[in-house]
């Protein structure tokens, strides 16, 4: 599920980002938003 998210994610912003100097800044924002992202499951009520 979470890897189908993240794919999800990831296959949007490869669409529209073609710019190669931006790809350093799309990591950085795909490792916080997994970072933010299991942070939630950790504090979300099971």
């Amino acid at each position: 599920q979470i890897i189908h998210i993240i794919s999800k994610y990831r296959e949007v912003l490869f669409l529209w980002l073609d710019d190669v100097s931006n790809l350093n800044k799309y990591f950085l924002l795909l490792d916080s938003f997994i970072d933010d992202y299991q942070i939630i499951l950790i504090l979300a009520p099971q």
